[in-house]
């Protein structure tokens, strides 16, 4: 688990990579998202979600409910990280 003392390594991960940014965005403002209305609401197309998502998910920002928890059945939420990245975010 990390700290909001990586919240400049996140910036930057951000930064370079916006596409997972406007994931992050969609999952903190509906709290829990199913990988499908993320497809809907990001326009990004499956497999393209799904790396990001495992991204996310392997920086401890996010997590999913599902068994396999990249499969976009799954529903997304913010961990405790992605709650202090937020805070500091904004």
């Amino acid at each position: 688990m990390g700290s909001v003392s990586n919240a400049v390594p996140i910036a930057e991960f951000f930064r370079n990579n916006p596409q997972a940014k406007q994931v992050f965005d969609a999952i903190a403002r509906a709290q829990t998202i199913s990988g499908w209305a993320l497809t809907k609401q990001t326009g990004l197309d499956p497999d393209s979600l799904r790396s990001v998502l495992s991204e996310l998910q392997s920086r401890g920002l996010i997590n999913g409910d599902g068994a396999a928890s990249d499969s976009l059945d799954s529903f997304f939420y913010l961990t405790g990280l992605g709650f202090q990245y937020g805070s500091v975010a904004s």
